[in-house]
């Protein structure tokens, strides 16, 4: 042993027990040892420096003798392997997901913003040239009179049934136009029409003396041929045909009044046809006034339409006013406020705070007033002057 620090062990074995003895010096020479039976101890020396151990019999007593001064280390032996890595470990489970926060509170929305006023009407360009006159016929107001007054003069009935052109001797004419009084070779009186054509109204107003109790009919006659006589049957108009019962004397003369709608041609004559239906008794016609008068005046076709007016110059535009913004939200982007020349107004609604979820820049040229609070994450840079920012209660 190279000093008295150095310990040397010995491991001593009895059966399978084991018992360990640490020899604190060199100096020692005997450690007495009680194993469990009296059999031999089997010793099996585990020290630093050479030692002599000897073993005895009971009184088991160990003899350890230190030999000499321990030389110099021996050389060191090479290096051993190095171990390989062992095996990974399996992956942990995944840890169980969080809940998902709370929806944000919606914004309100924005107040209409006024509309602006209306612009100015613009003036009225001035009415364009009057078109030339019209290409059709001139219009007319042809009316032809014809009547009977006083008259004694008997139309002459043969028989039952029999029709004839009413006959008088004081036949006079009113207002002419495009109208004359025509006799034909057998003395009866017609109104002739000399204008150029249209559509008539014909109405006859008359009273008449006949026989008693005799049914008379009445009619307008209109003759289409200039050259022949007129006839009472052929030219008579049905649709104005009219009936009337002559009663007796006492109850004479009977009024009547008949009337149609007819075109007349130039040359065309109107006249007045009478008829007992029941006898051959005559009928005098005592008075009657025959009006032809036209329905409407022809009218010449429609002029071109004149030249259009110059337009006006167009009014200013009205005034509009400052839309509000609807509230925002989520915004993730850049937001640029285009065209913004007032200011952008943003009222939160109660106490609660206006949060945009801005990820970029926000570009607003022009005045921007939040009513609340403004929480900024990151950095904000202002382009133009400041005159007042206020952030968490304090001035700048």
């Amino acid at each position: 042993m190279s000093n008295s620090n150095d310990l040397a062990v010995l491991i001593i074995t009895t059966f399978s027990e084991s018992e360990s003895v640490a020899v604190n010096s060199l100096n020692q020479s005997q450690i007495i040892v009680s194993p469990k039976s009296d059999t031999s101890l089997i010793v099996t020396p585990s020290i630093k420096t050479n030692t002599i151990v000897e073993t005895k019999t009971p009184p088991n007593i160990l003899y350890i003798t230190p030999v000499g001064i321990a030389g110099p280390p021996g050389p060191t032996g090479p290096e051993g392997y190095v171990g390989r890595d062992g095996p990974t470990g399996a992956t942990g489970p995944q840890g169980i997901q969080g809940p998902t926060g709370p929806q944000g509170e919606q914004g309100i929305q924005g107040i209409q913003g006024p509309t602006g006023e209306q612009g100015i009407q613009g003036i009225q360009g001035p009415t364009g040239a009057t078109g030339p006159a019209g290409l059709g016929v001139a219009g007319n107001n042809d009316v032809g009179v014809l009547f009977l007054k006083n008259n004694t003069a008997a139309t002459d009935i043969l028989e039952a049934y029999d029709r004839q052109v009413v006959y008088g001797t004081t036949f006079q004419t009113g207002t002419l136009v495009n109208f004359e009084k025509n006799i034909d070779s057998n003395n009866q009186t017609s109104l002739r029409y000399i204008g150029a054509g249209g559509y008539f109204h014909a109405i006859a107003t008359f009273n008449f003396y006949t026989g008693n109790n005799s049914i008379c009919g009445f009619y307008i006659g209109r003759s289409t041929n200039i050259l022949n006589v007129l006839d009472p049957d052929a030219d008579r108009i049905s649709e104005s045909e009219v009936y009337a019962n002559s009663s007796n004397s006492s109850d004479q003369p009977i009024a009547v009044t008949i009337q149609t709608v007819f075109y007349l041609n130039t040359d065309d004559r109107v006249f007045v046809i009478a008829q007992n239906r029941d006898k051959s008794d005559d009928i005098v016609v005592e008075f009657m006034k025959l009006v032809v008068t036209t329905l409407t005046s022809e009218r010449g076709i429609t002029g071109p339409t004149g030249p259009q007016g110059i337009q006006g110059p167009t009014g200013p535009t009205g005034t509009i006013s400052g839309t509000y913004v609807s509230a925002i939200k989520g915004v993730y982007g850049s937001v640029l406020a285009k065209g913004v020349t007032n200011q952008i107004e943003i009222t939160t609604r109660g106490t609660s705070e206006l949060q945009f979820g801005l990820t970029d820049n926000v570009t607003i040229p022009g005045n921007l007033e939040v009513q609340g609070n403004i929480n900024i994450l990151g950095t904000l840079s202002v382009d133009e002057m400041i005159q007042n920012v206020q952030l968490d209660g304090g001035e700048y």
